[in-house]
C-alpha cells in the first residue's frame, strides 16, 4: 500500500478550508431544499429555490467527495463547480421570471447561462488535465 506524501502547514489549512466549504454548501443547500418542500404554501410554483438549494447541495457533496478520494483538480475543479452551480441557479431564476411575469429578457439571461457554464466547464477540464498529470508524477 502506498503512503500519502506528508502535508505542509499550508496544504493542511487548504483541505481544512475545503472541508469546511463543501459542509457548508451541503448543510445550507440541504436546509434550503428542505425549507423549499415544507413551506410549499410561499413557494408552489417557484424553481429557483429548489435549485438554489439543489445546487448548493450538490456541489458541497462534489467537493467533499474530490477532498476524500484526493481529487487534484486544485482551484480549476472548485471554480469550475461554483460557475456551472451558478449557471444553474441563474437559469432557474430566469425560468421562475419568465413563468411569473412575461416579460421576455431571455436573450440576455440565456447568454449568461451559457456563459458560467461554458467557463465553468472549461475550468473543470483544466481540472481534470491538472488531476491527471498530477497522478502521474505521483
Amino acid at each position: 500500500m502506498v503512503t500519502p506524501a506528508p502535508q505542509s502547514l499550508v496544504q493542511r489549512i487548504i483541505r481544512i478550508g475545503g472541508y469546511t466549504l463543501g459542509s457548508c454548501l451541503a448543510l445550507v443547500g440541504t436546509l434550503g431544499l428542505y425549507f423549499e418542500f415544507v413551506d410549499r404554501k410561499t413557494s408552489h410554483n417557484s424553481v429557483f429555490g429548489y435549485a438554489l438549494g439543489g445546487a448548493m447541495a450538490v456541489s458541497g457533496v462534489l467537493i467533499l467527495v474530490g477532498l476524500g478520494t484526493r481529487y487534484h483538480g486544485g482551484m480549476w475543479s472548485l471554480c469550475g463547480t461554483v460557475l456551472v452551480s451558478f449557471g444553474i441557479v441563474v437559469g432557474s431564476w430566469s425560468a421562475d421570471n419568465y413563468l411569473r411575469s412575461s416579460s421576455i429578457s431571455v436573450p440576455i439571461e440565456c447568454l449568461l447561462v451559457l456563459a458560467f457554464v461554458g467557463l465553468g466547464c472549461s475550468c473543470l477540464v483544466f481540472g481534470h488535465r491538472r488531476h491527471r498529470r498530477l497522478s502521474l508524477v505521483r
